[in-house]
Protein backbone atom coordinates (compact mmCIF):
# COMPACT_ATOMS: atom_id res chain seq x y z
CA UNK A 1 0.00 0.00 0.00
CA UNK A 2 1.45 3.30 -1.08
CA UNK A 3 1.56 6.39 1.26
CA UNK A 4 -1.14 8.24 -0.77
CA UNK A 5 -4.07 5.52 0.09
CA UNK A 6 -2.95 5.03 3.77
CA UNK A 7 -2.89 9.13 3.77
CA UNK A 8 -6.51 8.49 2.64
CA UNK A 9 -7.39 6.13 5.04
CA UNK A 10 -6.35 7.43 7.46
CA UNK A 11 -7.80 10.86 6.67
CA UNK A 12 -11.46 8.91 6.15
CA UNK A 13 -10.87 7.55 9.62
CA UNK A 14 -10.42 10.24 11.36
CA UNK A 15 -13.54 12.20 8.90
CA UNK A 16 -15.71 9.14 10.37
CA UNK A 17 -15.00 8.72 13.88
CA UNK A 18 -15.27 12.85 14.25
CA UNK A 19 -18.50 12.92 12.36
CA UNK A 20 -20.68 9.58 12.87
CA UNK A 21 -22.00 9.89 15.77
CA UNK A 22 -23.28 13.66 15.08
CA UNK A 23 -24.65 12.13 11.85
CA UNK A 24 -26.40 9.26 13.69
CA UNK A 25 -28.77 12.15 16.02
CA UNK A 26 -29.59 14.18 12.68
CA UNK A 27 -30.79 11.35 10.45
CA UNK A 28 -32.52 9.98 13.87
CA UNK A 29 -34.33 12.80 13.88
CA UNK A 30 -35.97 12.32 10.31
CA UNK A 31 -36.16 8.40 10.54
CA UNK A 32 -36.63 6.57 13.80
CA UNK A 33 -35.86 2.99 12.75
CA UNK A 34 -32.32 2.67 13.89
CA UNK A 35 -31.40 0.42 11.26
CA UNK A 36 -32.61 2.85 8.30
CA UNK A 37 -30.89 5.24 9.90
CA UNK A 38 -27.27 3.12 10.10
CA UNK A 39 -27.78 2.71 6.40
CA UNK A 40 -28.33 6.19 5.51
CA UNK A 41 -25.47 7.13 7.70
CA UNK A 42 -23.06 4.18 6.00
CA UNK A 43 -24.62 5.91 2.52
CA UNK A 44 -23.38 9.26 3.38
CA UNK A 45 -19.81 7.82 4.72
CA UNK A 46 -19.49 5.92 0.79
CA UNK A 47 -20.45 9.13 -0.52
CA UNK A 48 -17.64 11.03 1.44
CA UNK A 49 -14.85 8.14 0.43
CA UNK A 50 -15.77 8.30 -3.49
CA UNK A 51 -15.33 11.97 -3.36
CA UNK A 52 -12.37 12.41 -0.45
CA UNK A 53 -9.79 13.03 -2.85
CA UNK A 54 -12.07 16.86 -4.23
CA UNK A 55 -12.85 17.75 -0.09
CA UNK A 56 -10.03 20.03 1.02
CA UNK A 57 -11.15 21.65 3.99
CA UNK A 58 -11.36 18.61 6.79
CA UNK A 59 -12.58 21.37 9.27
CA UNK A 60 -15.36 22.47 7.73
CA UNK A 61 -16.70 19.09 6.87
CA UNK A 62 -19.35 18.67 9.13
CA UNK A 63 -21.79 21.37 7.20
CA UNK A 64 -21.14 18.89 3.99
CA UNK A 65 -22.04 15.89 5.64
CA UNK A 66 -25.11 17.02 6.89
CA UNK A 67 -26.12 18.14 3.21
CA UNK A 68 -25.06 14.82 1.84
CA UNK A 69 -27.03 13.01 4.48
CA UNK A 70 -30.19 15.18 4.55
CA UNK A 71 -29.94 14.66 0.40
CA UNK A 72 -30.19 10.85 1.11
CA UNK A 73 -32.73 10.82 3.72
CA UNK A 74 -34.91 12.87 1.35
CA UNK A 75 -34.24 10.74 -1.51
CA UNK A 76 -34.82 7.87 0.88
CA UNK A 77 -38.21 8.85 2.25
CA UNK A 78 -39.10 10.00 -1.09
CA UNK A 79 -38.50 6.43 -2.57
CA UNK A 80 -40.72 5.25 0.57
CA UNK A 81 -43.17 7.35 -0.39
CA UNK A 82 -43.93 6.58 -3.76
CA UNK A 83 -43.63 2.84 -2.79
CA UNK A 84 -46.69 3.05 0.30
CA UNK A 85 -48.23 5.33 -3.02
CA UNK A 86 -47.93 2.24 -5.22
CA UNK A 87 -49.28 -0.20 -2.52
CA UNK A 88 -51.93 1.82 -1.92
CA UNK A 89 -52.70 2.42 -5.63
CA UNK A 90 -53.20 -1.48 -5.81
CA UNK A 91 -54.64 -1.80 -2.67
CA UNK A 92 -57.36 0.24 -3.84
CA UNK A 93 -57.81 -2.52 -6.57
CA UNK A 94 -57.93 -4.81 -3.82
CA UNK A 95 -60.73 -5.21 -1.41
CA UNK A 96 -59.37 -2.59 1.18
CA UNK A 97 -59.14 -3.42 4.86
CA UNK A 98 -57.81 0.05 6.47
CA UNK A 99 -58.93 0.27 10.32
CA UNK A 100 -61.19 2.45 11.49
CA UNK A 101 -58.50 4.35 13.69
CA UNK A 102 -56.08 4.01 10.24
CA UNK A 103 -58.54 5.47 8.19
CA UNK A 104 -59.06 8.66 11.15
CA UNK A 105 -55.79 9.24 11.67
CA UNK A 106 -55.18 10.03 7.35
CA UNK A 107 -58.13 12.30 7.47
CA UNK A 108 -57.23 14.15 10.65
CA UNK A 109 -53.80 14.56 9.29
CA UNK A 110 -55.69 15.99 6.02
CA UNK A 111 -57.86 18.19 7.40
CA UNK A 112 -54.91 19.28 10.17
CA UNK A 113 -52.63 19.82 6.64
CA UNK A 114 -55.07 21.99 5.14
CA UNK A 115 -55.73 23.94 8.22
CA UNK A 116 -51.98 24.83 8.38
CA UNK A 117 -51.83 25.77 4.29
CA UNK A 118 -54.69 27.98 5.16
CA UNK A 119 -52.83 30.11 7.44
CA UNK A 120 -50.13 30.89 5.28
CA UNK A 121 -50.52 34.05 3.88
CA UNK A 122 -52.34 34.37 0.64
CA UNK A 123 -49.17 34.71 -1.98
CA UNK A 124 -47.44 32.13 0.13
CA UNK A 125 -50.29 29.61 0.18
CA UNK A 126 -50.63 30.22 -4.02
CA UNK A 127 -46.95 29.21 -4.40
CA UNK A 128 -47.14 26.41 -2.51
CA UNK A 129 -50.11 25.24 -4.27
CA UNK A 130 -48.98 26.25 -7.75
CA UNK A 131 -45.86 24.02 -6.92
CA UNK A 132 -47.36 21.06 -5.13
CA UNK A 133 -50.62 20.60 -6.22
CA UNK A 134 -50.26 21.64 -10.04
CA UNK A 135 -46.55 20.27 -10.13
CA UNK A 136 -45.48 23.86 -11.47
CA UNK A 137 -41.99 25.12 -11.86
CA UNK A 138 -40.26 27.82 -9.64
CA UNK A 139 -39.42 29.41 -13.10
CA UNK A 140 -43.38 28.91 -14.06
CA UNK A 141 -44.28 30.40 -10.93
CA UNK A 142 -42.10 33.35 -10.61
CA UNK A 143 -43.23 33.85 -14.64
CA UNK A 144 -46.77 33.56 -13.92
CA UNK A 145 -46.60 36.37 -10.63
CA UNK A 146 -44.23 38.57 -11.65
CA UNK A 147 -42.09 37.82 -9.30
CA UNK A 148 -38.14 36.59 -8.88
CA UNK A 149 -37.38 32.91 -8.76
CA UNK A 150 -35.49 33.51 -5.70
CA UNK A 151 -38.70 35.20 -3.74
CA UNK A 152 -40.37 31.71 -5.18
CA UNK A 153 -37.91 29.60 -3.48
CA UNK A 154 -38.34 32.01 0.25
CA UNK A 155 -41.99 31.43 0.06
CA UNK A 156 -41.66 27.75 -0.70
CA UNK A 157 -38.59 27.46 2.24
CA UNK A 158 -40.96 29.11 4.94
CA UNK A 159 -43.99 27.46 3.57
CA UNK A 160 -42.47 24.43 4.25
CA UNK A 161 -40.91 26.03 8.01
CA UNK A 162 -44.22 25.80 8.81
CA UNK A 163 -45.06 22.77 8.06
CA UNK A 164 -42.10 21.02 9.48
CA UNK A 165 -43.36 23.16 12.99
CA UNK A 166 -46.58 21.73 12.72
CA UNK A 167 -45.62 18.23 11.96
CA UNK A 168 -42.56 17.32 13.17
CA UNK A 169 -44.15 13.86 14.75
CA UNK A 170 -46.04 13.15 11.57
CA UNK A 171 -43.17 13.75 8.50
CA UNK A 172 -44.82 10.53 6.88
CA UNK A 173 -48.59 11.80 6.55
CA UNK A 174 -47.30 15.25 5.08
CA UNK A 175 -45.00 13.38 2.79
CA UNK A 176 -47.93 11.21 1.86
CA UNK A 177 -50.46 13.70 1.49
CA UNK A 178 -47.69 16.12 -0.72
CA UNK A 179 -47.08 13.15 -3.04
CA UNK A 180 -51.00 12.66 -3.47
CA UNK A 181 -51.94 16.16 -4.38
CA UNK A 182 -49.04 16.08 -7.04
CA UNK A 183 -50.26 12.64 -8.20
CA UNK A 184 -53.97 13.86 -8.30
CA UNK A 185 -52.97 16.59 -10.43
CA UNK A 186 -51.05 14.72 -12.92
Amino acid sequence: MDTQSLHLEERFKRIYLENKDRLYHFVKRYTKDPLIVEDLVQECFIKVWDNLLSLKDDAMIYPLLRTYVYRIVVNHNQKEARRLLRDAAFNEKQPLSVSFEEDLLFKDGWRSFHEVINTLPEKRRKIFLLKQQHGYTHQEIADQLKVSVKAIEKHLSLANQVLREKFVADKLVVVLILLSMQAEFM
